[in-house]
């Protein structure tokens, strides 16, 4: 028999937010790599594994000395540099470009301090992986990866993406920590049975104290010289991952294709108003940088103010650590996170409105009345409507006028501000239908004139409190329930909802992480659907005009209150609601109920967005919804039944499909769905308490708990009906607008350099590739611009970047990188690192 052999990983994971704040945690880092220092210092044969380069950095700040000893083991080989990200995040929650960024500011500070990078990805506690992260993970010079949730049957294999890119992993059998000398023979133990069953001779066993750190202790590495001797079956070799790596045979290993299992998914539904938060965030950045590029575009230059997005990115990837996102930590490190985050969309709204200004500027705007910049950076133009706030004098009439100097119908209707200027000042908000370019500016004026036509949306010309219509859609709401009952397609003939959208309250006291615990000996906590709803209180017709309706719904449930206010545009497709929740009950969940198809449905399908992805998913009827069955989601989900296929593509390139039928929602920060029955679930309260763990007996209520979710949570959702399977890019074009994919603002009139009605720096050629970012380069001033591909197939396109034309290949479900000079007409395809690779330019 071949002796089986053990790479024994000396590590500590850091939790550096948890059941304690982030200087409690970092301070946990300096103890931890002060200790690891002493025992590589005690034991020549140990060896140690390091990830975050976070902590590096951090320790570099308050130990620049000792840092310097770091070096000196890494270029031993002794201190292993894994990780390769800024922090150990979630790897589900996150936006694409996030996961980015932590391989670019992570390994470009690993290369820079320590002249190499890490190979090796390593995020052992995150609950779940993205199926798109294989491709980022290589992309930014990661090929092999190590986690332990979930645990495989299969511990080694090889992780493809959607893309084809593939990396090696191994899904860790035993424990991370290990505190004593029985815990570690267990832990041995255990990856000793994997490895047998798996048919494999060789996987890694980590030791060492973590999660509040510690590292590898002298008992550890006592421990490992007497299991030696008590193991002889067992090689025990001090080692890092990348040993492992090298040493495993991987020829043989299966080839998994899928996301890696969700677990803990009730973190998908916890502290809705941090997650909303990091989506503006999220978006705030790639915003930003796409004004300063647009800036530089215009200007030849770019701003200072760019280097001030390496802090303020790392600000989030700080707050994206598993445990803080996921909503598992205790209030008070959770109230820091959220200040920070704050601190990140305060710092990109400085910046953006530098960048603004300095593009305003620039544009002479001398003519009739004002100029009314609007700002757009989606990837298709933007062709629908902006509801603007303007200072107007309140005695002045005013007349909108695009950018060709036609007169836009608009609508008026209630501005924020509830103090009415009758003689003095004034506001005033209008909503109009707009078309903006992508990833650009239109300027539109604002004239003293009296309009063609004066609509006040308050003034109800359809006067039905339970009915919106425009060309394409009917919408009704209940006569008694108050609840929306029908979408009613025109074109089709064909009524979209099976049933009424209810509001259904859910028994609900999982633990934070979403398991099912025990309050008391034998008494299992409660994770069910109750059976009662919310209960309207008001329905009426707020507005009513050219340009939309407005129902106002209020509906109540014990001592909270749910406020919607449905609109309806004139031409649109989609209805979109945003409703403001007033949660106050504690261990009870909110979700939201869309009938799809019949309740007798025995499999629907979903497509829900992820990092830089789309995944599908089969839903097969159970009768009971069990935790496991959560799924997360980014800024989409559609679900629908299965469709017939003629093989025939159409406009987007994919098959023209007929027969079936769904309901597609998009979301400004929500992460959770469920599909049961025939019905969306969509989460919008989930009221848990504050890292609450699992264990028997754990409830005393004379501790005093706090709740996550209460108060006042904003959800915003566009919800499309559809009979033929929705093209990706419409997909993307709703997810911008359930955020607000405009910005405007009205300039004063000036003299400036250039005379322009309008303004695109990027614009690709095929719907299905859009581009996600636009950036400055980290080493020169070219441009960054990342592009992805969303129709499942290899594709010929061309991007023109300020003005100049570049042809590229992009395969299928790609993320291309490429770094652009307009001036000088230079091109190479980069990637995520913006270091050179294989040329998928044309030209």
């Amino acid at each position: 028999m071949k002796r089986r052999k053990l790479f024994m990983i000396g590590n500590s994971h850091i939790d550096p937010v948890w059941f304690w704040d982030w200087e409690e945690g970092m301070q946990e880092v300096k103890a931890t790599f002060l200790s690891a220092l002493e025992r590589l210092r005690e034991f020549p044969e140990m060896k140690f594994t390091c990830t975050s380069t976070a902590f590096l950095e951090w320790f570099e700040k308050v130990e620049p000395e000792r840092f310097e000893e770091i070096r000196q083991r890494a270029a031993e080989g002794r201190w292993e540099l894994t990780g390769g990200w800024f922090v150990e995040p979630d790897c589900t929650l996150p936006s694409g470009e996030a996961f980015v960024r932590q391989g670019l500011y992570g390994q470009r500070y690993l290369r820079k301090r320590f002249g190499r990078m890490a190979r090796v990805g390593s995020n052992v506690d995150s609950f779940g992986h993205a199926p798109s992260l294989p491709q980022i993970l290589k992309k930014s010079g990661l090929d092999c990866y190590v986690f332990m949730r979930p645990r495989l049957a299969d511990p080694a294999f090889v992780w493809e993406g959607p893309d084809g890119s593939r990396v090696k992993a191994v899904s860790l059998p035993s424990e991370y920590t290990t505190w004593f000398y029985e815990q570690l023979k267990e832990q041995i133990g255990i990856a000793g049975a994997a490895m047998d069953a798996a048919g494999t001779d060789v996987l890694p066993c980590c030791y060492g104290v973590g999660n509040h750190g510690g590292g590898p202790t002298i008992e550890n590495v006592k421990s490992i010289y007497r299991l030696r001797e008590e193991l002889p079956d067992t090689e025990l070799v001090f080692a890092g991952y990348e040993e492992y790596f090298e040493a495993a045979d991987y020829r043989k290993a299966p080839v998994i294709s899928r996301e890696m299992k969700r677990i803990n998914t009730g973190c998908y539904e916890t502290d809705s108003e941090f997650k909303r938060v990091n989506r503006l965030c999220e978006k705030q950045l790639v915003l930003t940088e796409k004004m300063l590029s647009l800036c530089r575009s215009m200007t030849g230059g770019w701003m200072a103010e760019c280097g001030r997005l390496e802090t303020l990115w790392k600000g989030l990837l700080f707050n994206q650590f598993h445990d803080t996102l996921g909503g598992t930590e205790i209030k008070d490190a959770r109230d820091q996170a959220y200040a920070q985050l704050c601190a990140v969309s305060a710092g990109c709204g400085q910046i953006l409105a530098a960048a603004r200004q300095n593009i305003m500027n620039m544009i002479d705007t001398r003519g009739e009345g004002f100029p009314l910049f609007l700002f757009h950076f989606g990837n298709a133009g933007y062709d629908g409507y902006v509801a603007a706030e303007l200072n107007w004098f309140c005695k002045h009439p005013l007349t909108l006028l695009d950018s060709e100097g036609n007169e836009v119908l608009y609508q008026r209707v209630h501005t924020r501000t509830k103090t009415r200027n009758y003689n003095i000042g004034g506001r005033r908000q209008i909503v109009f239908r707009a078309k903006l370019p992508e990833q650009g500016f239109a300027v539109y004026r604002a004239v003293v004139r009296e309009p063609s036509v004066v609509c006040h949306g308050w003034e109800i010309d359809r006067p039905d409190a339970y009915v919106m219509e425009n060309e394409k859609l009917r919408v009704s709401f209940g006569r008694e329930s108050g609840m929306l009952e029908s979408l009613f397609r025109k074109e089709t003939g064909c009524e979209m909802l099976k049933g009424p959208v209810t509001y259904d309250v859910w028994e609900d006291e999982r633990d934070s992480w979403g398991a099912v615990q025990d309050k008391s000996e034998g008494n299992r906590g409660a994770y069910r659907d109750s059976g009662e709803k919310m209960r309207l209180s008001l329905i009426e017709k707020s507005e009513s005009g050219p340009c939309r309706e407005c129902i106002h719904v209020i509906y109540e449930y014990g001592n909270s209150r749910l406020e919607q206010f449905w609109y309806l545009y004139a031409g649109e497709e989609e209805v979109v609601t945003e409703s403001r929740v007033f949660w106050m009950e504690g261990w009870k969940t909110l979700r939201m109920r869309i009938p799809v198809t019949e309740e007798g449905a025995k499999r629907l399908y979903s497509r829900a967005e992820q990092p830089y992805g789309i995944l599908k998913r089969v839903h097969e009827r159970k009768e009971e919804i069990l935790p496991l069955d959560t799924c997360n989601m980014q800024r989409f989900v559609d679900v629908y039944r299965v469709p017939d296929v003629t093989g025939v593509p159409n406009g987007s390139g994919e098959p023209e499909q007929s027969g079936g039928f769904g309901i597609a929602v998009a979301n400004n920060g929500r992460y959770a769905y469920l599909v049961h029955r025939g019905t969306l679930l969509i989460t919008l309260a989930r009221g848990s308490i504050y890292a609450q763990g699992s264990g028997a007996a754990w409830y005393n209520p004379s501790e005093g708990y706090e709740y996550m979710d209460m108060g006042r949570l904003d959800v915003t959702l566009v919800i499309r009906p559809h009979e033929k399977q929705l093209p990706a890019d419409v997909l993307y074009s709703m997810a911008e607008r359930a955020s607000v994919p405009y910005s405007y603002m009205l300039d004063t009139v000036h003299e400036g350099e250039k005379k322009l009605k309008g303004y695109t720096l990027i614009q690709t050629s095929d719907p299905c590739v859009y581009a996600a970012a636009v950036k400055k380069a980290e080493d020169d001033s070219d441009y960054i611009v990342r592009l992805i591909e969303t129709g499942g197939r290899e594709r010929r396109a061309s991007v023109m970047a300020a003005g100049r034309i570049f042809e590229f290949r992009i395969g299928a479900y790609e993320i291309l990188t490429l770094k652009l000079n307009p001036e000088s007409g230079s091109a190479r395809t980069v990637n995520l690192l913006e270091d050179p690779e294989g040329d998928g330019l044309l030209s």
